[in-house]
């Protein structure tokens, strides 16, 4: 940007605007415009950068010809619904959003992850209540082809370098269920389907029957059954029969 010697300013039809004097007010040396309808920084063909600065390495950087938009110690507090709407994204790289990070020793033993959805209820609830949805849609036209869909993409890396011997992990989720008083709800389930008048192909696929872990020895004995699906149209449990040898 210019400096402050090189600024001039004129009246334009009801809009205060600051414009470079090397060229002409109007044109692509315009750097702030005030006027009754919006205020401007720049023009399509000058690129002037947005930025505010605070105490303590605090500051904001909006660049529209870079497309960032930096913040630095900075929090967000709206008490308004957010919503990101991306009309056209690119097919290959299309993520509505990227949240990257790095960090030093972690210990989330509080229960939360990295990326925190965390929601009050109040009063008595009225409806379906979820802290969080993801739903992967398909337009009229779309064609799914042979393609692995997927509403999540889950996993666990680790380089060839790593020794997780003494870990425990899990590739799926880890789900709390925490009543202070120890009272049971009327139902827990540890999922909930609704595939209308779809059946299932299996419970999980896998790539081959020794990525279960089990064996084709014969055991007997110590039976013990556990409540593996209810069914909500009839109520009925049914029921898994397990044992260890």
């Amino acid at each position: 940007m210019a400096s402050e010697t090189k600024i001039a300013a004129v009246w334009s039809s009801g809009a205060l605007v600051f414009y470079e004097s090397a060229g002409s007010q109007g044109t692509t040396y315009d750097v702030f415009t005030m006027s009754d309808t919006a205020i401007k920084v720049g023009t399509t063909g000058n690129d002037i950068d947005l930025q505010y600065y605070g105490s303590g390495s605090i500051s904001a950087i909006f660049d529209c010809g870079a497309a960032t938009y930096t913040l630095t110690g900075i929090t967000m507090t709206t008490n308004k619904q957010l919503n990101v709407n991306i009309t056209a994204m690119n097919a290959t790289t299309g993520r509505v959003a990227s949240l990257y990070g790095a960090v030093a020793a972690p210990n989330y033993g509080d229960g939360y992850g990295a990326l925190e959805v965390d929601i009050t209820a109040s009063g008595s609830v009225a409806g379906t209540i979820a802290a969080s949805s993801t739903w992967l849609n398909f337009a009229a036209a779309a064609v799914p082809g042979a393609n692995l869909i997927c509403v999540q993409n889950n996993g666990i890396y680790l380089p060839s370098s790593i020794t997780a011997s003494s870990a425990k992990m899990i590739i799926g989720m880890r789900m709390h269920y925490i009543a202070d008083d120890g009272a049971d709800p009327g139902s827990l389930f540890l999922f909930s389907t609704n595939i209308y008048s779809n059946v299932l192909t299996a419970f999980f696929d896998i790539n081959a029957m020794v990525d279960t872990g089990g064996s084709t020895g014969a055991a007997t004995g110590n039976d013990f059954k556990i409540p593996l699906i209810k069914c909500a149209s009839t109520g009925v449990v049914w029921y898994a029969n397990i044992y260890h040898v």
